[in-house]
């Protein structure tokens, strides 16, 4: 489903009808995170765990933070950081050339 094809137009009327129906008001939150999981999951399924996991990580040291933030805040933004450099450069030894 790109951005531009006719299903994500049918999407996101979908979803922002469901965002401001009155019975979801307390569940908007669970409904956008669903909802990107289900966008995010339609084109390459097999991401979904990985993004799952920055997902919850990234809610977790959230929830963290605002009990001890000197302490939970970095190591959160360093959890993401990580989750962003290793995908970032995990192919990278694939392509390099071998030696004799």
């Amino acid at each position: 489903m790109t951005f531009t094809s006719w299903q994500f137009g049918i999407f996101v009327a979908a979803v922002f009808g469901a965002y401001y129906f009155p019975p979801f008001k307390a569940l908007q939150i669970q409904l956008l995170v669903i909802a990107s999981l289900f966008f995010y999951g339609y084109g390459q399924p097999e991401l979904l765990p990985l993004l799952a996991v920055a997902v919850l990580g990234t809610y977790l040291f959230l929830t963290l933070a605002l009990r001890n933030r000197p302490l939970w805040l970095p190591i959160g933004i360093a959890f993401n950081l990580a989750l962003l450099a290793f995908f970032k450069y995990k192919f990278l030894s694939l392509n390099r050339p071998r030696q004799a």
